[in-house]
């Protein structure tokens, strides 16, 4: 089983789409990242990607299509994920499904709902759930959540609570992350992540034990409609795994 699921859960979604200060229309982002994985006494580089496609409006909500290829040893997956979010008075939601063909390593197929509302001022409270489908193995992941929104930041905390229903298990672990623009066209953030199991969603039938992720990113606007940018990453869960991982980030608006 994959040891890469929940890091990009925790450090990829940070916060709901439907309160993005992104503008309306289409827009195109491309990711790719390389991670240096430790294993025990054995060494491999992990490859992962995504390209997605999303349109918005501001008012109402909007929608994406994605398509993630991963890379671990030497097995490849390909995930295909589509969502949408919608507007609903002072309420906002979510919802999302995602499906791995003959997967080897990453679930079979996922499906997440969640519910958003400004509650006073800047805050913004929110409630999802997830369930993820591996071959054998059945996860549950209910996560209170709570953000934050500035005029030129952004604010996120939540609670993850996981649940394996084929296994009997459970973790916790909690995520903070935010992001500043420091100027115009530059957006600085970062976050930490801290718990339980948090490579390994499966929760195999082990001692649970404690994990880390810490990331740093940057976001450089490049001319009206494109922007780039980088993500540096440092991850550790007990004494066998350690991952060091980089990725660049492009998007181009419509």
């Amino acid at each position: 089983m994959s040891r890469a699921c929940v890091v990009v859960l925790l450090v990829v979604v940070a916060a709901s789409p439907t309160e993005s200060a992104d503008p309306d229309g289409w827009a195109v982002d491309l990711t790719g990242e390389r991670a240096g994985v430790s294993l025990g006494t054995s060494r491999s580089v992990w490859w992962s990607g995504r390209a997605q496609l999303t349109y918005r409006r501001e008012s109402k909500g909007g929608a994406f299509l994605a398509i993630e290829p991963l890379r671990r040893f030497s097995l490849t997956d390909v995930t295909f994920i589509a969502g949408s979010w919608r507007r609903a008075g002072a309420w906002s939601f979510y919802a999302e499904a995602g499906a791995t063909p003959r997967a080897d390593f990453h679930y079979r197929y996922s499906g997440e709902v969640e519910a958003y509302r400004r509650v006073r001022g800047p805050w913004v409270a929110h409630a999802g759930y997830r369930y993820w489908a591996y071959p054998g193995q059945s996860v549950h992941l209910v996560s209170p959540r709570v953000t934050r929104y500035g005029s030129r930041s952004e604010l996120h905390a939540r609670l993850n609570l996981v649940k394996n229903t084929t296994q009997g298990t459970r973790s916790e672990s909690a995520f903070v992350r935010g992001h500043f623009d420091v100027r115009p066209r530059i957006r600085l953030g970062g976050g930490v992540a801290v718990g339980e199991r948090i490579f390994d969603v499966t929760s195999l039938p082990r001692e649970p034990a404690p994990g880390w992720v810490a990331f740093v990113e940057a976001r450089l606007a490049v001319g009206r409609r494109d922007s780039v940018g980088a993500v540096a990453r440092l991850a550790e869960e007990g004494s066998t795994f350690d991952q060091a991982a980089f990725g660049f980030t492009y998007r181009r608006t419509f």
